[in-house]
C-alpha cells in the first residue's frame, strides 16, 4: 500500500468515525425531543408557566442540535458521493416530487406551501443521489429561512440544458454578503440571527456537486423579500 493510499484509508476511517458519533448523538437528541414534547403537551401531568417556559427553551436548543447534526451527516454523505456514483437515466420531475415529499410535514407546520412547476423534458442522464442532495439542501434552506408564503420549485429546458430553480419568500441575503454565499464556512448575518447553529458548508458543497455534474449555480436575492437559487444540468 502506497503512502497516498494509507492517507486515503485513514481519512475514510475518520469520516466513518465522525458519522457514527454524529448519528448516535442525533438519535439521543431526537429521543430527548420526544421526551420534552411529552412534558410540554401535558401528557405527564400539569406544569406551571415557569416550567413550560424553561422546557420550551430547552426544547428549542435541542432542536437546533438535531438540525446541526443532521446537516453534518448530510455533508459527510455528500463527500461520500464524490466520484462514486455512476451516471444513469432519471426522471427529474419524479425525483423532485420525491424530494419535496420529504419536506411536506415541515412545510405544513410552518404554514408554507411548496409548489412545483414543470416542463416535460423527458429523462436526463445524470447522478441521481447528487441531484437529490442539491435539491434537499436548497429546499431545506428555503424552509429554514422562511416563516410564511410559498416555495416554488421550477424546471425548464434552457439553452444550457435543464434549469432548476428554488424560490422562497424568506429573509433573503444582504447585498453585502452575496459575493461570499458559496464560500466554505460562511453564513450571512441575518441567517445567524435566525438560526444560531449551522456549519456554513451546505451551499459550498452544493456548488461543488453542481459543478461536478458539469452544471452551473447562481442566485438572486433581496433582503426581507426572499431568494431564488438556480442550477443547471446538461441534457447530454
Amino acid at each position: 500500500m502506497t503512502e497516498i493510499e494509507k492517507l486515503k484509508e485513514q481519512a475514510e476511517m475518520r469520516v466513518k468515525l465522525i458519522a457514527g458519533v454524529a448519528h448516535s448523538l442525533r438519535t439521543t437528541a431526537t429521543n430527548i425531543r420526544w421526551a420534552l414534547q411529552l412534558f410540554l403537551d401535558g401528557d405527564l401531568g400539569p406544569l406551571t408557566n415557569e416550567q413550560k417556559d424553561y422546557l420550551k427553551k430547552l426544547n428549542d436548543h435541542n432542536d437546533s442540535a438535531v438540525k446541526l447534526l443532521s446537516e453534518l451527516l448530510n455533508i459527510l454523505h455528500a463527500e461520500e458521493l464524490e466520484g462514486k456514483e455512476e451516471t444513469e437515466k432519471i426522471d427529474l420531475a419524479l425525483l423532485i416530487d420525491k424530494t419535496i415529499n420529504d419536506f411536506v410535514e415541515v412545510a405544513r407546520k410552518k404554514n408554507i406551501k411548496i409548489n412545483f412547476e414543470r416542463q416535460d423534458i423527458g429523462p436526463i442522464k445524470t447522478q441521481s443521489k447528487k441531484v437529490e442532495f442539491i435539491l434537499s439542501n436548497l429546499i431545506d434552506n428555503a424552509l429554514r429561512y422562511s416563516d410564511k408564503g410559498n416555495i416554488t420549485i421550477k424546471i425548464i429546458k434552457a439553452a444550457t440544458g435543464v434549469e432548476i430553480s428554488v424560490k422562497d419568500e424568506g429573509i433573503g441575503i444582504p447585498a453585502s454578503d452575496q459575493t461570499k454565499i458559496f464560500e466554505k464556512f460562511f453564513r450571512s448575518g441575518n441567517a445567524k440571527k435566525k438560526e444560531q447553529m449551522g456549519t456554513g458548508l451546505g451551499l459550498h458543497i452544493v456548488k461543488e456537486l453542481v459543478e461536478s455534474l458539469s452544471g452551473k449555480i447562481w442566485f438572486e436575492s433581496k433582503e426581507n423579500t426572499g431568494s431564488t437559487f438556480y442550477f443547471t444540468l446538461p441534457l447530454k
